[in-house]
């Protein structure tokens, strides 16, 4: 099959929503986002990543399907990097866990995973035909936050390849703010006012995670950027606003708080689709209501004409210890961009994707925070929030950037044997050199790619590597690939510390 007849389809799988878009190679201006789902009437560039089970573990209902009555799987995203989730918000991965049947994460994943890629191949073939969809081949790309460990992204990759994306070879994983920078930079942005050497930090807000990574632009023609500071982020998504939510109706209500799936769902979907998204700190709106049926009216519990009143302070209560997160994040960001590149470059603009990025409120603190009392470098700073941010990642997995070249996230080596110095280091790893007479230690670290480093991804890098083996029948031997992510890349192999093999 010709290589230039082919879907290219972005899969945004998202803790909360999740996004298809897709390319046909012919038309490789055209970006198609999927806007039906089952279950709703409505437009939407996201889908909820939900689900229900039935009682043999088969998939009853997903996304919209899902009754405001009816109990759900949910945040089962975030099960694939317990660890970090964990130390952040215990409270949230438990009651995750609840819900849960007895699959594995995983499978959950591959389930819902499943889900989207038959609804895509539905449209297609409701729209083009079968005919069509059966002669066109399909390239999957499935983003992942970007600090997502290698142990996460390889679950992730097991998932996809059991729901059907293809196999772990020829499925893509992108990460989610390379994928929004493409689509924002390359259409959101307009591209005839960008040029050389313009820097952005991506801020991919998204409900469990928030990824930062900073880009420099390399050329216009091909479009090319290079990473000029390391991704970084944290487990400060919209869920917790969410939660600091719920936890302000359990702390009001107490023995009150509604036991009703349909009533607690329904207060949880005013919040989100409507007071999470429109909260703006405005001194105009200093009262904010949200439906809570089956409870009388109470003044102490603030409850009114069967809503839950919750003031603006309530509101700042919720928001400002997650945004207050957020902030030294893009600070970091700014500063790396600043310290880790031997020119003078500064960032030109803050772009904030995904749901969390179009909070009026978040634009408004980052605006404060960034330049007040930081100097002019910070003050000249726009913060940008781009037309499509919800459905960024998708769009930018379809289309794809060319990125000339990343910061390495770890240093890269190997241990050998080099000559010991009696007294610089208390090691025990000795070996005798039969050929020159000398003592050796056994332990010693060659770093052939340091933490921080530019490295291109179009060029291999080429090192200087030798052993010395004994000779016997196969002359074959194993040399282990060490990475570790500490910011001091250590001598000797004892003093490791966030090492793997």
């Amino acid at each position: 099959m010709a290589s230039n007849h082919r879907l290219k389809v972005g899969i945004d799988f998202g803790t909360t929503f999740s996004g298809i878009s897709w390319i046909h190679t012919k038309k490789p201006e055209e970006v198609n986002v999927i806007m039906k789902w089952p279950g709703t009437t409505s437009a939407f560039a996201k889908v909820p990543s939900e689900l229900s089970y039935t009682s043999d573990g088969k998939v009853r209902k997903w996304g919209y399907q899902l009754k405001l009555s009816e109990e759900r799987i949910a945040w089962f995203k975030l099960l694939l990097q317990p660890m970090g989730y964990t130390s952040a918000s215990s409270s949230m991965v438990t009651g995750t866990q609840k819900l849960a049947t007895t699959k594995k994460p995983v499978e959950i994943v591959a389930d819902y995973l499943s889900c989207l890629r038959v609804h895509f191949l539905e449209v297609i073939s409701t729209s083009l035909g079968k005919a069509f969809l059966d002669a066109t081949p399909i390239d999957y790309t499935l983003t992942v936050p970007a600090i997502w460990t290698d142990a996460a992204k390889a679950q992730t990759l097991e998932a996809a390849e059991k729901a059907g994306l293809g196999t772990k070879d020829t499925i893509q994983l992108m990460s989610e703010p390379d994928a929004a920078a493409a689509w924002t930079l390359l259409r959101d942005i307009n591209p005839n006012n960008l040029k050389v050497g313009d820097s952005f930090v991506v801020v991919d807000c998204g409900g469990g995670t928030v990824d930062l990574i900073s880009y420099e632009v390399q050329k216009l023609d091909p479009f090319t950027v290079k990473e000029c500071a390391k991704g970084t982020g944290g487990i400060c998504g919209s869920v917790f606003l969410n939660e600091g939510f719920i936890e302000l109706v359990k702390s009001r209500t107490g023995p009150w708080f509604p036991k009703k799936a349909a009533t607690r769902n329904r207060m949880v979907k005013e919040w989100e689709e409507v007071l999470k998204r429109e909260f703006s700190n405005s001194e105009e709106d200093d009262i904010f209501s949200c439906p809570i049926g089956g409870i009388p009216d109470d003044i102490e519990m603030g409850i009114e004409d069967g809503a839950f009143i919750i003031t603006r302070e309530e509101m700042l209560g919720i928001f400002d210890p997650i945004i207050d997160k957020i902030i030294p994040l893009v600070q970091e960001q700014i500063d790396m961009v600043e310290v880790q590149n031997e020119r003078d470059l500064h960032i030109s603009a803050v772009l904030l994707v995904g749901g969390f990025g179009e909070s009026k409120y978040l634009k408004q603190r980052l605006e404060k925070e960034l330049t007040e009392g930081k100097g002019t470098k910070c003050s000249s700073i726009e913060i940008l929030q781009p037309t499509n941010g919800w459905s960024a990642v998708s769009r930018g997995a379809a289309l794809g950037i060319r990125i000339s070249s990343r910061k390495a996230r770890r240093h890269y080596g190997v241990s050998c044997a080099a000559p010991f110095i009696h007294g610089v280091h208390p090691l025990k790893n000795l070996i005798h050199d039969t050929y020159t007479g000398q003592a050796m230690c056994n332990n010693y670290m060659e770093w052939y790619i340091k933490k921080y480093e530019q490295v291109s991804e179009d060029e291999p890098k080429s090192v200087p590597f030798y052993r010395a083996v004994p000779i016997d029948d196969s002359l074959k031997f194993v040399t282990q690939v060490t990475d570790c992510g500490d910011d001091g890349a250590p001598e000797y192999t004892n003093d490791l510390g966030g090492a793997s093999k």
